[in-house]
């Protein structure tokens, strides 16, 4: 009697590769801004020219989303995740030895386009679990997986460079940054499986022909589905980042030094709120009214991030508390419009998935840069 094999119901190894390597990139984007005060003191910059570094760095990783996350469409990932990794390393090292605020929004530069490696796991996760037929369901949609990994990334990454630097200093955080991105070079070279190259199939609405990856990211951007979907939830991140680049310096105005990055470290907590939506979005699949709903969760972003208000008029543990409450509603936000409109701005077909993806997020990260640089202006001018 025949029997059909039964389907495999493990998540593949790769896919949860991509996802904790993808956590390790936005972590590297997150330690700057994390650590803004204690670098501004170093420095001996106010918090507005501290924020400029800041913006740097995610501002480089937009830029990384149109002349790295292209080539996922056609690298071999084994290949192109070390060497970002190594790269990665190379510059957190360097920014670690910074001399001057200038120094370390160059060096910024590299760390933020080689973490673009994390928008590169959102690709390949995908593709991996979308292969198999016989996965389990769980895997067989890899973006959201990727996704949840960047925004756990994110979580870690605020309590681990605060604990780093309360050890020892700032510098020894980007030390240790360094180190576990070299280990992790080595590790992607045993873990991931090499893969045949080819060269990218043209796309209608990306471009007439068949061109180089990068040329056609840029063509990309043009294209109005894509500005569609992102324009809005740049808007979105953009208030994101402005107030977590307000936050550190706000707790530390409060609060003290000390007090301040155990209290951030709390409510960096806030972000699981966002693991939790991306995964279950990422479960119920395409949503049915995507544009109503990316309308819904910009409106309630928006409602949390005034948070803000009430928090810059207390002191001692209702500062805590209000901050917290206001991550909750405001990354939640965030993530579920992520998952969404980046799950929409990629419906141009399998063969444009990192072309349309890498255009969709210079977008969304030039909104988050710039969010990042008026959050100190912000701070400089109506809080401190």
């Amino acid at each position: 009697m025949n029997s059909s094999p039964r389907p495999r119901t493990s998540v593949p190894r790769e896919l949860l590769v991509f996802t904790g390597v993808a956590a390790f990139f936005a972590a590297t984007v997150y330690f700057p801004q994390t650590l803004a005060p204690a670098m501004a003191a170093s420095f001996e910059i106010d918090a507005a020219g501290q924020s400029a570094v800041t913006g740097a760095v995610q501002l480089s990783y937009g830029a990384a989303m149109l002349v790295i996350v292209p080539r996922a469409d056609r690298a071999n990932p084994r290949t192109l995740l070390a060497l970002l990794l190594a790269a990665s390393a190379v510059a957190a090292l360097a920014f670690a030895a910074a001399p001057s605020a200038p120094f370390a929004a160059g060096i910024g530069i590299v760390l933020g386009l080689s973490a673009g490696g994390a928008q590169v796991c959102v690709v390949y996760a995908s593709s991996v679990a979308l292969a198999p037929r016989g996965v389990d369901r769980r895997a067989r949609d890899g973006m959201p997986w990727a996704i949840s990994g960047i925004l756990l990334g994110v979580i870690v990454s605020r309590p681990v460079a605060t604990t780093l630097a309360a050890w020892a200093d700032w510098r020894s955080a980007f030390v240790v940054l360094g180190l576990v991105s070299a280990v992790l070079a080595v590790f992607v070279e045993w873990a991931v499986p090499s893969r045949a190259v080819s060269s990218p199939a043209p796309h209608p609405r990306l471009e007439p022909a068949a061109e180089g990856v990068v040329r056609s990211a840029l063509h990309a951007l043009g294209s109005r589905h894509i500005w569609a979907w992102a324009l809005p939830q740049s808007s979105l991140f953009a208030v994101q980042c402005a107030f977590w680049a307000i936050a550190p310096f706000l707790l530390t105005a409060r609060l003290g030094e000390v007090d301040a990055a155990f209290s951030l470290s709390v409510i960096s907590v806030a972000a699981v709120s966002g693991v939790v939506v991306s995964f279950l979005l990422g479960r119920v699949g395409r949503v049915r009214h995507p544009r109503g709903t990316h309308a819904l969760v910009f409106a309630t972003g928006a409602l949390g991030a005034l948070g803000l208000v009430p928090a810059d008029m207390a002191a001692g543990v209702v500062v805590v508390v209000l901050l917290f409450l206001a991550a909750i509603v405001l990354d939640g936000s965030v993530a579920a419009g992520q998952t969404v409109a980046q799950r929409e701005a990629m419906r141009l077909g399998p063969t444009a998935s990192a072309r349309a993806n890498g255009a969709y997020m210079a977008i969304v990260y030039a909104g988050g840069a710039l969010g990042s640089a008026v959050g100190g202006l912000l701070f400089q001018w109506f809080i401190s």
